[in-house]
């Protein structure tokens, strides 16, 4: 077989690998590889045909055999960056990209995935630059236009907002995600009405994946609720819900992690079984954790003690994650894990500073490390860090569970519990119970509860009160928190925060009573634990 004649074999190889017949490809790959193991098409097939297995290993080195083979094949090189952001390597990926970028700065594609990339990772600002510089090489790309319309709605950049997605829309009026960031953009405008008629007008979910769906779902949902039509609302909440609940369950996608249900069931159950623990003593200063349960009131509370000069925080970054795998999950490895603090626990705190420093820690200022479910590591925080001080933040459990079910999540182990009201209240339950537990276990943990209708009814008291009890001196900074918010937050409560303090989040679950009745049950005990009035 001549290169001529292999270059003609591998077309339908090709041609199988598009038409997701991963197999007839990489059969045709390997029939090319067996005569000319060089051969730079019969290498690449076989590459990315293995990446679609996701064996990235084996196929970024047939992919660099086939870079070798012909040096300056852009193709080559964007296939090898996009194993390595496969692999999460993005440092590699991204530095790959660049060097790409440099020598093919036209190629629509190239642009594309690489933005994609950086989407992915948060940096939206970049992607969004990506995204522009495609745009110049080819301008309507639609795909490029709704993407920029989705990054400056999470920037809330409501203008650009509104100029991509009435770009994406003038062509396509049902597109979601250019009708998603319009909506958002209308109702941060109090156009709720507007808002709506839009979507009820175009929203056309049967075109659409579910996680598609799910925004424009809520944005509904959202002007239903502004337009006090509690029954479409719900009807709309649900409906985003449903679809993602169905899909989940076909894919059967994030099962079980750190902070799904089952984890917390079983450290629920762990620290009951505990009797009072004797933390070992260690000077090393502790974080402040910030802990509750989403849509408690954390971000408020992280954003209004960030405004003070010497605390730095996390922004909800896993900073916990390595000693939590650790750890482990189980009765026998946490027992293990905190038998052998004496003589790991250093190399531990000091791995959690070095992560924590790349966020900001440095020495004279409090850091606060804010990821509400961390509520369930209580018991492993207690041991690890004895000089921790934990915020607890506390809201009405049934304005909680609602909030945390209309409310749209990127999909974890943890979120995909918010899809239905049972499951939402099933988990609180879960998280609180389990985070309780572990107070009653080690009741030498430093916990400071502050409640979310306390900080909305009198933030500077509150504020006072956190302050104090962080060992800081109060500066009035911390009241113009506003001023000092980042340009972007990466929890969807950024929206409200940025929002001067308002009362009407509060009791909000009573328009929806009816589908609240549900988990009146599980919830009452809380009710009754936080010190709210039963109804």
């Amino acid at each position: 077989m001549t290169p001529q004649e292999a270059f003609a074999f591998s077309r339908p190889g090709f041609k199988a690998y598009s038409e997701g017949r991963i197999d007839d490809g990489e059969a045709v790959a390997d029939s090319i590889l067996m005569v000319l193991p060089h051969d730079a098409n019969g290498l690449y097939l076989k590459g990315i045909c293995r990446r679609a297995k996701s064996d990235f290993a084996t196929a970024i080195t047939h992919l660099e055999q086939a870079n070798k083979a012909v040096p300056g094949q852009f193709g080559f090189g964007m296939a090898i960056a996009q194993c390595r952001a496969d692999m999460e390597e993005y440092d590699t990926a991204r530095s790959a990209y660049t060097a790409l970028v440099a020598h093919f700065p036209n190629q629509v594609e190239l642009l594309r995935n690489f933005a994609m990339m950086e989407k992915k990772c948060g940096n939206l600002e970049d992607a969004d630059s990506l995204l522009d510089k495609l745009l110049k090489v080819s301008p309507g790309d639609l795909p490029a236009l709704s993407t920029r319309a989705w990054i400056a709605e999470n920037l809330r950049n409501w203008p650009d907002a509104i100029t991509y997605s009435e770009q994406v829309l003038a062509k396509e009026p049902c597109e979601p995600l250019a009708l998603s960031a319009h909506a958002a953009a209308d109702l941060a405008a109090g156009q709720h009405s507007r808002a709506r008629y839009r979507i009820e007008e175009y929203f056309a979910p049967s075109d659409n994946s579910a996680a598609q769906n799910m925004p424009v779902y809520q944005h509904l949902g959202m002007a239903c609720e502004a337009d006090g039509d509690f029954g479409a609302a719900f009807e709309a909440f649900e409906a985003g819900n449903a679809a993602l609940r169905e899909w989940l369950i076909e894919g059967r996608a994030f099962t079980d992690g750190l902070y799904s249900l089952p984890c917390v069931q079983r450290l629920r159950d762990i620290y009951e079984s505990w009797g009072p623990q004797a933390i070992a003593d260690d000077d090393t200063p502790g974080p402040v954790f910030l802990v509750g349960f989403p849509r408690s009131g954390t971000t408020l509370l992280e954003s209004v003690i960030g405004a003070h000069s010497r605390v730095t925080t996390s922004d909800e970054r896993p900073l916990l994650e390595p000693i939590i795998t650790e750890a482990g999950d189980t009765g026998a490895s946490l027992s293990r894990f905190i038998e052998s603090l004496p003589q790991t626990g250093d190399e531990l705190r000091a791995a959690y500073w070095q992560s924590a420093a790349a966020c900001g820690a440095v020495d004279g200022k409090v850091f606060v490390d804010k990821l509400p479910l961390n509520m369930m590591w209580l018991g492993l925080i207690a041991h690890v860090f004895p000089k921790a001080k934990i915020l607890l933040s506390v809201r009405d459990p049934r304005d909680c569970v609602f909030s945390s079910y209309k409310q749209r999540f990127g999909l974890n182990s943890a979120m995909i519990h918010m899809l239905s009201i049972g499951d939402t209240a099933a988990y609180y339950d879960a998280v609180m119970g389990a985070g309780d537990a572990a107070r009653k276990a080690c009741p030498t943990l430093d916990v400071i509860d502050v409640r979310y209708e306390d900080m909305i009814g009198d933030t500077e008291g509150q504020a006072r009160r956190v302050i104090d009890a962080l060992g800081l001196p109060w500066e009035d900074t911390v009241m113009n928190y506003r001023d000092a918010l980042p340009n972007h937050i990466s929890t969807p409560s950024a929206p409200q925060v940025e929002r001067p303090i308002y009362l009407s989040s509060m009791g909000l679950w009573r328009n929806y009573a009816e589908p609240m009745s549900a988990v009146t049950s599980i919830l009452a005990p809380w009710v009754e634990r936080w010190g709210y009035e039963p109804d």
